[in-house]
């Protein structure tokens, strides 16, 4: 089991020169689990990786929509469809990793 949810963001910042002290930052992030959310195993992860890549490609689908139509998308349509491809990505990555509900500390 990966009990360090984000730990892929060493990808995005690790560096042979860390003047900016981004690798203290990603330990941080690595080591730091998100309330709500459970201990996530590597499969769960590499899915939720997998589907985060799917949702890439068709957002960068639809911004191409403007050099291929000459007269341009329909905006208000295109900005709904993102919305709701934004909404159900991120519904399907929930169904994968199982958030719940936290306690707070006035809870008795």
């Amino acid at each position: 089991m990966n009990n360090r949810p984000g730990f892929f963001l060493g990808e995005m910042f690790s560096s042979d020169d860390d003047h900016l002290g981004y690798s203290r930052i990603v330990e941080e992030a690595m080591t730091t689990p998100v309330k709500g959310y459970p201990e996530i195993s590597d499969e769960q992860l590499a899915l939720v990786n997998e589907t985060k890549v799917l949702e890439e490609r068709i957002l960068r689908h639809i911004e191409c929509f403007d050099e291929k139509l000459p007269e341009g998308p329909d905006e208000k349509w295109v900005h709904i469809g993102k919305v709701a491809i934004v909404q159900g990505f991120m519904a399907l990555n929930r169904a994968i990793m199982k958030p719940q509900r936290i306690t707070l500390p006035e809870d008795p």
